[in-house]
C-alpha cells in the first residue's frame, strides 16, 4: 500500500510505500482519494481478516475511547449524570421489549386465524362440488352394500355429505385418495363387477351407458382440484414458516428480555416477567425505575472504587444489550414483510381467473368460496395493516 502522487501533464507517478507487516491488525478499512483523474487498480489481492482481529480491534478501541473519557473527565457530577443516562435508556428497552412481545402474540394469534380460515380449504375439497358428489352419488348406486360401506370410509376424511360438513384436506390426505377412488370406479363399473351386485335392470343399464363418463368425468375433476389443492398446500406451508419464525422469535425475545431483567441486577421470574408485560403502566414503569437505578448504581459503585477494568466491562455489557434490540427489530420487519408476501399470494390465488373448474356448477362453487375468502383476507390485510405498519 502506498501513497501515489502524480503532477499534471507527466507521464510518471510516484509511489511513496507504506510498510505494513501485518494489514489486517491495523486497517478494517483503507480508504482511496483521486484528487486528479481516476484511480485504476490492477493485480489487487483481498485477504479475509480472522473475524477474532476484528472483533478484538473493536473491543480495545471502545475500551480506549472510554478509559480516554474516563481520565478527561473527572467531574463526578457529569459522570453521574453520564451513568444515569445510561440506565435510564438501558431500562427504557423493557418497554421495548414488551411491544415487540405484544406484536409477536398478537400477529401469533393473527395467524392462528388465518389458519383457522377454512373458506380457502373448502375451495380444496372435493365435497364442496356438485361433480364429485354427483360422481360418488352415481357410483354408489351401481355398487353393492359392502362397495357402499368403502366407499364411505374413502371419502369420510373429507367431512360429511349429509351434514353438509366439510373438513380440513391436506395434501396427504388427497395422494392418499384419489388413485385408489379411481380405481374404485373403474372396478365399481366394470360388467363383472355390477352385474354381480344384485342390481335392477335399470341400474345396470345405467352402469353399462355412463360408467366410461362417470370414470372420465371424475379424471377431469380431480385433475382440476389436484391443482386448486396444490395451491393452497403452498399457501399453508407459507403460513406455517412464518408462525415457526414468529415463535422463534418470541422464544429468543423471551430470553433476551430475561438477560436484560438479570444484567439490572433483578431476577427473571416469572412475576418479574409478568410486571414487565403488566397492563397496568404503574407496575410497568415502577420495573423500570428500579432497572435504571440499578444499573447507574453498578456503574457508579465501579468508577468510585475505581475499578476501571469491571466498569468498562459493565459498560461494554450493558451497550451490548441495548443495541441487541435493533436486531429484534429488525427481525419483527422481516416477519411482516413476510406476512405482506403471504397476503399478496393468497390474493392472487383466489382471483376470478384462477378457477380451475370446467364444470359451472363447480365455477359457481369455487367463486362463492373465493368471494367470501377475498372479503375476509380484505379484512385482514386492513387490521394487519393498522396493527403493524
Amino acid at each position: 500500500m502506498a501513497v501515489i502522487e502524480h503532477q499534471a501533464g507527466s507521464m510518471g507517478y510516484k509511489a511513496h510505500r507504506i510498510s505494513i507487516d501485518d494489514p489486517g491488525r491495523k486497517f478494517l478499512r483503507l480508504d482511496i482519494e483521486a484528487q486528479h483523474g481516476f484511480v485504476q487498480l490492477d493485480d489487487l489481492q483481498i485477504e479475509r481478516i480472522l473475524l477474532g482481529t476484528a472483533l478484538h480491534k473493536n473491543e480495545q478501541r471502545i475500551i480506549s475511547g472510554i478509559l480516554d473519557k474516563l481520565r478527561r473527565d473527572q467531574n463526578i457530577e457529569l459522570q453521574a449524570e453520564s451513568f444515569r443516562t445510561l440506565g435510564t435508556n438501558y431500562a427504557a428497552q423493557l418497554e421495548v421489549q414488551r411491544q415487540y412481545l405484544e406484536y409477536a402474540n398478537a400477529l401469533h394469534s393473527g395467524i392462528s386465524l388465518v389458519l383457522a380460515s377454512s373458506e380457502r380449504n373448502k375451495m380444496s375439497n372435493p365435497m364442496a362440488y356438485a361433480s364429485f358428489r354427483s360422481i360418488v352419488s352415481d357410483t354408489k348406486r351401481v355398487s353393492s352394500k359392502i362397495q357402499q360401506a368403502r366407499l364411505n370410509s374413502m371419502i369420510k376424511p373429507f367431512g360429511d355429505l349429509v351434514t353438509a360438513t366439510l373438513n380440513v384436506v391436506s395434501a396427504g390426505t388427497y395422494s392418499a385418495f384419489a388413485e385408489p377412488f379411481k380405481s374404485f370406479l373403474a372396478t365399481s363399473f366394470d360388467r363383472s363387477s355390477y352385474q354381480n351386485a344384485g342390481l335392477s335392470r335399470a341400474d345396470r343399464k345405467f352402469a353399462e351407458e355412463h360408467g366410461l363418463k362417470i370414470y372420465q368425468d371424475a379424471e377431469r375433476f380431480l385433475t382440476e382440484l389436484e391443482r386448486e389443492l396444490q395451491q393452497v398446500s403452498q399457501l399453508d406451508h407459507e403460513l406455517a414458516a412464518i408462525q415457526r419464525a414468529i415463535d422463534t422469535y418470541r422464544r429468543d425475545l423471551e430470553k433476551h428480555l430475561r438477560d436484560t431483567l438479570l444484567h439490572a441486577n433483578i431476577a427473571s421470574s416469572k412475576e418479574n416477567i409478568s410486571r414487565v408485560l403488566s397492563k397496568d403502566d404503574g407496575v410497568r414503569q415502577k420495573l423500570i425505575a428500579a432497572a435504571a437505578g440499578n444499573i447507574s448504581l453498578k456503574a457508579g459503585t465501579y468508577l468510585n472504587d475505581g475499578n476501571n477494568t469491571e466498569l468498562i466491562r459493565f459498560v461494554l455489557k450493558t451497550s451490548e444489550l441495548l443495541d441487541a434490540m435493533q436486531s429484534y427489530k429488525d427481525g419483527f420487519n422481516q416477519i411482516t414483510s413476510a406476512m405482506l408476501t403471504y397476503y399478496e399470494r393468497f390474493e392472487r390465488s383466489v382471483a376470478a381467473e384462477q378457477n380451475p373448474f370446467t364444470e359451472k356448477a363447480d365455477k359457481e362453487a369455487w367463486e362463492n368460496h373465493a368471494r367470501k375468502a377475498r372479503e375476509y383476507l380484505k379484512q385482514s390485510k386492513e387490521s394487519f395493516n393498522k396493527a403493524y405498519l
